[in-house]
């Protein structure tokens, strides 16, 4: 969901344009336009890290693998692999929810403060475009509140069998110590492709070498890379306390009943 942007060096400076609210200016017949501000032109500095991990793995785990009865070792350690990239991509970016500028939020009502972020605090073509985030513990106090009528304010995704929507924006779902403590019910509400940028240089996976000298081969991963909030101002982290999903339970149900 982030914005990729390819970094030529180890270390460097990317501009882009704030945000602004500035109009267009009536210009008359042969007149010259009125020159634009550039004054909403910021930048950021990145400052690429390697990531790597390697798995040696032995000739003969993979002529075990040959035979069927062994998993396919090669296979497997490139899954692992491809999970630690994953893993690793989605600390680095939660990391920018505490970022310099972020707007943090203690919820006195759950969803009438999410409901906030999203009419008030975020223009309306970035709210628009926000994604909301919630970590487990959060989806799963959500999940069980109803609405008026008794219908679970969460709604299932027509467009996806495991996907959820709140607000009519779907839910993505990630591991509580991803956003705070395990238990804590935290959410996050953000345009991420505006506010975050991942900063990539180089990226190799797979098998990397042989080593004939222990007949073993090398898998491994190495990624050098940079994630930045630009726009803090765009994310809002909402701690969710008991007493605000409390809040949030309707204490009547359908047309006027008890």
């Amino acid at each position: 969901f982030v914005k990729t942007v390819q970094a030529p060096t180890t270390t460097g400076q990317w501009s882009y344009f704030a945000e602004t609210s500035d109009v267009l200016e009536t210009k008359a017949e042969f007149d010259h336009a009125k020159d634009g501000q550039p004054k909403g032109i910021k930048t950021v500095v990145w400052t690429l890290q390697t990531y790597a991990k390697k798995y040696p793995i032995s000739k003969e785990m993979i002529s075990d693998s040959k035979t069927g009865v062994t998993p396919n070792w090669v296979s497997e350690i490139q899954q692992t692999i491809q999970d630690l990239n994953d893993n690793t991509n989605d600390k680095l970016i939660s990391d920018q929810f505490n970022a310099d500028g972020v707007n943090h939020i203690t919820a006195t009502d759950a969803i009438a403060d999410m409901k906030k972020v999203l009419n008030v605090n975020l223009k309306p073509m970035d709210a628009a475009q926000a994604q909301i985030i919630l970590s487990q513990s959060a989806f799963n106090a959500l999940d069980q509140l109803k609405d008026n009528f008794g219908r679970p304010l969460l709604q299932p995704d027509p467009s996806s069998a495991t996907a959820n929507r709140l607000f009519g924006k779907p839910v993505i779902i990630v591991a509580d110590e991803l956003l705070g403590k395990t238990g804590e019910a935290n959410s996050v509400i953000a345009p991420l492709s505006k506010a975050i940028v991942d900063f990539q240089n180089d990226k190799v996976t797979g098998q990397f070498l042989d080593n004939f000298d222990v007949f073993e081969n090398i898998l491994g991963i190495y990624v050098r890379k940079d994630v930045k909030a630009v726009r803090p101002e765009l994310i809002n982290t909402i701690k969710l306390t008991n007493k605000s999903i409390a809040a949030s339970q309707p204490t009547t149900v359908g047309m006027g009943g008890k």
